[in-house]
């Protein structure tokens, strides 16, 4: 009868001591996603392999990222379509076609190295 008893008070110690290990892990692996500062982001493997550490580009350095500020500088640099037909207009999409160039030429220089 004692030893019964015995036998569930290791059985629950053990349970317990399984949890609080597998809930460790959990908040070891939420704080390794959450607070890098190195842009790595920790996926879990297959059965039997380790956790895998993959660099995530940050919103900046992808193509959406930078095409969006691009999109938004040229909103506040462009100027205002001219409304009168006259030589304004070919000179307005001469200096959009020239802001674009300038646009495309800092977008690949400044294109990160992966």
């Amino acid at each position: 009868m004692e030893r019964d008893k015995d036998r569930d008070r290791a059985a629950e110690m053990e349970k317990m001591r399984l949890d609080m290990e597998h809930e460790l892990k959990l908040k070891q692996l939420e704080t390794s996603r959450v607070g890098s500062d190195n842009g790595e982001e920790v996926i879990e493997g297959e059965a039997g392999e380790g956790p895998l550490r993959v660099r995530v580009p940050k919103w900046e350095e992808t193509l959406a990222g930078r095409t969006k500020l691009s999109r938004d500088t040229l909103r506040h640099v462009l100027p205002k379509m001219p409304t009168d037909v006259g030589h304004q207009i070919p000179q307005y999409f001469e200096n959009v076609e020239h802001l674009f160039d300038i646009y495309m030429r800092c977008l690949l220089t400044s294109a990160p190295n992966y």
